[in-house]
């Protein structure tokens, strides 16, 4: 289940790289069976934060990516149009600044955020940019941008053919100008959206998609707001898919790995001395890693001396079993489920979001470390006494001891594990060897046996969820029970 020897490949192979690998779905969107609310991955997918109800409005004949955004953990989809990849929904990037219109949080969840001109131009994820006017002048007319429900034109349709997959919604606009058309205004009926395009210390171009529909670009007040559309740099790639495969910012990858093909994509984010972020506040450490040290391997002390030889991050998916269930991270690995250095050195941790697919009737994937160089020698970590944890999670998780596959099987894969509660804020836990149990279905395993027959330590491990779910987290460090500084 774990994929040993594919991970055993993935350790000799430590800095190599490979590209993105078409992955297939079994859903299709427009099936008659199809279930938006319990498949992530699809425009209509309404689950949980990973399917945000706004995809209901996409154009499902067309193929979307996916962009992740690693500065909150928002994820947008995009289309192609005459090569170009654009976001096909509105930014809600809040540090940027914005309104949302009538102040109400959740029209920002559907329309995105109002910008001033000087909040616009910084509000486009890594890899990404507001627009110019040539290039909002490069798409098809407004009838083939607008939504095809969600507007009240004045032809008396809801909305236009959406035949680019721009899915442009009727967001309105804020002025301050004093007047009729003062404050928010326009919901519904029109679209305003910057470009770029500069005209003066006071104005700059906007683009205007009317009821009619109608678009044209005008000259507007910089302090109006108004909607932010990105479309991609040059150099930032799109793989155009019908399923959970998807497209990061040059800054993110998203990965799979399975026992006959593994790939990864993005930019190269391999680690150097003078990419590192500089750490600018003491954060939780404990005795064997500590990400704000940008420290890459778990210092377990069972190698040889060398870094290489112990604590080797990786990860694992169900693909072994069918599932489709996925990491993305906000740097790419220099391996194709090992080498975070890029991560560590970007959050001060290993950070990223678990997607939670389908595929396989029992969802699972895993963030672990190796005790030693291989994943099918064990040891004995009784003298530990337990291990902690300094983390940040939206959702709960498990961490699992895990001995070789041999042993696994012995157990029927029913692992010693122990719940961790979400904490959003931050947290340590401490977690007594004593603490961990199996779930039960399985063979059952003695657990003093098992702490002397430890392979590797799941830190992360996301199973018991229904598809469609994300987990958004940060392992920021490990130690020893009782070693990790609180938050």
């Amino acid at each position: 289940m774990r994929c040993r020897l594919f991970l055993l490949m993935m350790l000799a192979m430590l800095a190599a790289c490979t590209s993105i690998g078409d992955r297939d779905n079994p859903t299709d969107p427009v099936a008659a069976n199809y279930n938006p609310a319990m498949v992530y991955g699809d425009p209509n997918s309404s689950a949980s934060s990973a399917g945000k109800a706004v995809w209901s409005y996409l154009n499902f004949t067309l193929k979307y990516g996916e962009v992740f955004d690693s500065r909150d953990f928002q994820t947008y989809r995009s289309i192609l149009i005459g090569g170009r990849q654009w976001l096909a929904e509105n930014i809600n990037f809040k540090k940027a600044g914005g309104l949302c219109y009538d102040e109400d949080s959740t029209l920002c969840v559907k329309y995105g955020r109002l910008y001033t001109y000087k909040e616009a131009v910084i509000a486009c994820p890594d890899g990404f940019h507001l627009p110019t006017k040539a290039e909002w002048n490069a798409l098809p007319d407004a009838d083939a941008l607008i939504s095809s429900k969600g507007w009240y034109l004045d032809d008396g349709r809801s909305g236009g053919t959406n035949a680019s997959g721009l899915t442009v919604l009727p967001s309105g606009r804020y002025t301050e100008v004093k007047g009729v058309d003062s404050g928010f205004v326009n919901l519904a009926n029109a679209a305003y959206m910057w470009t770029s395009t500069n005209d003066s210390n006071d104005s700059a171009y906007a683009v205007l998609i009317s009821s009619r529909p109608e678009r044209w670009i005008k000259k507007s007040p910089k302090k109006d707001r108004y909607s932010v559309r990105c479309v991609a740099d040059d150099t930032t790639k799109f793989v155009q898919t019908s399923s959970s495969s998807m497209k990061m910012p040059d800054t993110t990858v998203k990965s799979s790995s399975s026992k006959a093909k593994s790939s990864s994509s993005g930019k190269s984010g391999t680690s150097s001395s003078s990419a590192k972020r500089a750490v600018k506040s003491p954060l939780p450490c404990g005795d064997l890693w500590c990400g704000p040290e940008l420290d890459y391997y778990v210092h377990t002390g069972f190698g040889d001396g060398k870094d290489s030889s112990e604590g080797v991050w990786y990860y694992y998916l169900d693909d072994g079993n069918g599932g489709e269930s996925y990491f993305s991270f906000p740097a790419e690995l220099s391996g194709s489920n090992i080498g975070f250095e890029a991560v560590i050195d970007s959050c001060g941790g290993i950070c990223g979001t678990a997607h939670v697919e389908t595929g396989y009737e029992y969802p699972y994937l895993g963030l672990s470390f190796l005790i030693k160089d291989d994943p099918e020698k064990m040891v004995d970590i009784t003298s530990w006494d337990g291990i902690c944890l300094s983390y940040t999670s939206n959702e709960g998780f498990f961490v699992a001891l895990h001995p070789n596959d041999s042993i696994q099987a012995v157990m029927e894969y029913d692992d010693y594990v122990y719940a961790v509660s979400k904490s959003e804020g931050g947290n340590v836990v401490d977690i007594p060897w004593s603490k961990f149990s199996q779930l039960g279905w399985g063979a059952k395993y003695d657990r003093a046996k098992l702490l002397k027959q430890v392979s590797s330590i799941v830190a992360l491990m996301v199973k018991d969820r229904v598809a469609g779910e994300r987990v958004d987290f940060n392992i920021v460090s490990i130690g020893k029970l009782g070693s990790c500084t609180r938050f």
